[in-house]
């Protein structure tokens, strides 16, 4: 089955578009391994920029460049950027199934610098690689934009400029032909970052395909750390989000992030965080701003 998080027609002002660009959707599309595919989108884009980020499977782009119509093969650490009023067509290929991530944004105040040589409506594939911190980004755009509390509009517009940011970087400097290694790392951690409630370490190195005792030896020589040690820092980043978020009690965070227990939760969190899970959202809750 297609699996998605959505957020559509999301509320801006004029004064977010005087202050940079308004996000106006965001939102994962998962279409597994032999489903029959669709279009993902088609028609065009009307007033809006879309920014499109896949990490799994692959794909066709068609857009429409002058009078004629192209075609791009999308593969993993691909990115796309549409440009307002171009007419596209995308989706996975037969049998393939894909992972995308979406973004689509008005231009606002940066819409001139978006506009510019350094990004080409004509050429709008950037072969960026896969890189987890961009993943982290967009899932961070998704959990804004599910709470909508007051000035997300501003926190969406500094995630989309980062992502453009980065973008532009790893295409420019050719890191769409990382190591291998690099590739096999970043591909653990958004596996990690995908399944953290249930993964173990040794499912990570099956679903890349390897032994556990070889992806354990390259992972640490990569990252510095065990993957397992990543997985626990991956929860616990989740869970300060909880933490300074929402009102879930600290038990029920634990539970939520796949910890069995409060105890071994708020003794994993103090070994990496330096303090205890409820010092963390007495200050998290201290330092945030009246609603």
């Amino acid at each position: 089955m297609e699996s998605s998080y959505q957020f559509e027609n999301l509320a801006f002002s004029k004064d977010d578009l005087q202050y940079g660009m308004a996000a106006e959707a965001v939102g994962m599309q998962e279409v597994p391994r032999g489903h029959h595919p669709r279009e993902s989108s088609f028609g065009n884009t009307k007033d809006t920029f879309k920014l499109l980020y896949l990490t799994q499977g692959q794909g066709t782009l068609l857009f429409r460049s002058g009078e004629n119509i192209q075609t791009e093969q999308l593969l993993p650490g691909h990115m796309i950027l549409l440009f307002p009023g171009v007419w596209h067509s995308y989706g996975p290929q037969e049998g393939s199934g894909w992972k995308v991530f979406y973004l689509r944004f008005h231009g606002g105040l940066l819409e001139t610098r978006i506009r510019s040589e350094q990004f080409n409506r004509e050429h709008p594939v950037y072969r960026c690689g896969l890189h987890d911190e961009i993943v982290t980004l967009f899932n961070r755009a998704i959990l804004i934009a599910g709470r909508q509390k007051p000035g997300y509009q501003t926190a969406l517009d500094g995630i989309i400029s980062n992502i453009l940011c980065l973008m532009w970087f790893y295409d420019k400097n050719n890191d769409g032909q990382q190591t291998a290694l690099s590739q096999l790392t970043n591909r653990a951690k958004i596996y990690i970052q995908d399944h953290y409630r249930t993964v173990r370490a040794e499912d990570v190195a099956e679903a890349l395909f390897m032994s556990y005792s070889r992806f354990r030896k390259l992972f640490k020589q990569q990252t510095g750390v065990s993957p397992a040690h990543y997985i626990q820092r991956v929860k616990i980043g989740k869970s300060k989000e909880m933490l300074s978020d929402s009102s879930q009690s600290i038990k029920e965070i634990a539970l939520d992030i796949g910890f069995e227990n409060k105890d071994y939760f708020s003794t994993v969190f103090k070994r990496i965080t330096g303090c205890t899970p409820s010092h963390w959202r007495e200050h998290a809750w201290k330092d945030r701003p009246k609603e």
